[in-house]
């Protein structure tokens, strides 16, 4: 028995059975600690520290290496006069409240990570990749790794320097972020593949070459979602082009029968993991090459869907011969948009970059031209993943709570730390700051969706 510490998140979002609360957004992380005293005496205590930690990676190449890193680490220092309620004894008795705010970063900060930091960049989501996959590195050249990137928010109450009480709530992390420019497709040589051409031919057993197909495809947009279970939606534009060289005296005929088939759409995740910091983005190139860098691939969804051009159009006309008059080549051209929406089972990590571990999406299509030529076309696109930022909130962040009573003057100490306060404060873990949701954890008892407050 004694103090009870309990963290009731006051924002946020739950997912399905997760017991983890999902945060997003430039809004922060709201809530409030409760403390009840269980014990028949007074408890007394100096200061509440409120942190949040961050997760964990591990590597191993060719013999098992692990590597713990620390992102971030923010702390809130609260004393008893920042607390609401009278201070009661027994388990009757009503609990001290005090509310707090962390502010989500979009970035890295060198402090943490040390001059050799290599390009600092975004502040991963919280994700794991690697689960249940069979580890093959020393059977293998090139180096193999699991990532995992947790985060939790850490609540003790101190006396002295001794911890008398504390409480615990992992939560999961997605940070917002601006719109991202396109991607450089030359920047990332044997990763994406824009346009394919397969020949058309002919006659007996194909032996005679009458032209050529091409089919290309415009970069999607940068895909923004505003909620962690939204659907993807994914536009796409599709052009195919049917070049026929023949001679001039012939007359060229527009294809009569307008393109059609079935296009096969797979979103695809690339994990790029590093056991010592970079100083640029990671290709696949270097993956090839590098014993201190390795990728994890991940089918996060599927879909299906039928594909109809448009009418054909003549783009363009080419002569040939010494006086330009002997061969001519015709262009046609026919369009299509396609919509491909992927089910959103769970929550889609965002794209980021930063010098240990990277993430980024690519959109593999299958095209299956039925008709009026038999042809299959694998065109892989980027597809850049980010979340809206939220600011609906961040004008009055305590302006919900006057209802039931007013936060006392908010007397916060949040900055980054250089050094721990103490010892067991995680050095050595993967640790980010964050804040709270509508999720209440309890020490010593299970975690539960709950909130002595109205919501928003």
């Amino acid at each position: 028995m004694g103090l009870q510490v309990e963290i009731v998140f006051t924002n946020g979002l739950a997912l399905g059975s997760s017991v983890e609360p999902h945060f997003l957004g430039d809004a922060g992380i709201d809530g409030y600690i409760a403390l009840t005293n269980q014990s028949d005496v007074a408890v007394d205590f100096d200061i509440i520290l409120i942190s949040l930690h961050g997760g964990r990676s591990e590597w191993y190449a060719v013999a098992f290496y692990h590597q713990a890193q620390k992102l971030l680490h923010l702390i809130d220092v609260k004393r008893p006069t920042d607390f609401i309620g009278a201070a009661g004894v027994g388990p009757a008795s009503s609990p001290l409240k005090c509310f707090f705010h962390f502010e989500i970063p979009q970035y890295l900060n060198c402090e943490l990570l040390g001059e050799n930091a290599g390009y600092l960049r975004d502040l991963p989501a919280s994700f794991s990749c690697g689960e249940g996959s069979i580890r093959r590195a020393v059977l293998q050249d090139r180096c193999e790794g699991d990532c995992h990137i947790s985060y939790k928010v850490l609540v003790r109450a101190l006396h002295g320097h001794e911890v008398i009480a504390s409480c615990t709530q992992h939560v999961k992390l997605v940070p917002s972020s601006e719109s991202r420019p396109p991607v450089c497709v030359a920047d990332f040589p044997n990763e994406y593949a824009l346009a394919k051409s397969k020949c058309l031919r002919t006659g007996f057993l194909g032996m005679h070459r009458s032209g050529e197909w091409r089919l290309e495809a415009g970069e999607p947009v940068s895909l923004i979602l505003n909620q962690v279970t939204d659907r993807v939606f994914l536009p796409v534009s599709l052009t195919l082009t049917q070049m026929v060289r023949s001679r001039r005296s012939c007359h060229g005929e527009e294809p009569r029968d307008v393109a059609s088939g079935v296009c096969t759409g797979a979103l695809i995740s690339s994990t790029f993991i590093s056991s010592v910091p970079r100083q640029s983005v990671p290709t696949l190139s270097e993956v090839s090459n590098s014993t201190s860098l390795g990728r994890k691939i991940h089918v996060c969804a599927r879909t299906k869907i039928s594909v109809q051009f448009s009418r054909w159009g003549e783009a363009a006309l080419t002569f040939h011969g010494e006086d330009f008059s002997s061969e001519v080549t015709r262009r046609w051209r026919s369009d299509a948009l396609l919509t491909l929406g992927f089910p959103n089972d769970g929550y889609l990590v965002p794209t980021f970059e930063s010098s240990l571990v990277s993430r980024r999406y690519k959109l593999m299509l299958d095209v299956h031209i039925a008709k009026p030529h038999r042809s299959n076309f694998r065109l892989t696109l980027p597809v850049q993943i980010s979340y809206q930022k939220d600011r609906a909130h961040t004008d009055h962040p305590w302006s919900w709570f006057q209802e039931v009573e007013s936060p006392p003057s908010l007397r916060t100490y949040t900055h980054l730390m250089k050094k721990p306060l103490y010892d067991d404060m995680g050095a050595g873990d993967l640790t980010i700051r964050i804040y709270p949701i509508t999720f209440r954890a309890r020490a010593g008892a299970s975690r539960y969706p709950n909130s002595f407050l109205p919501r928003r």
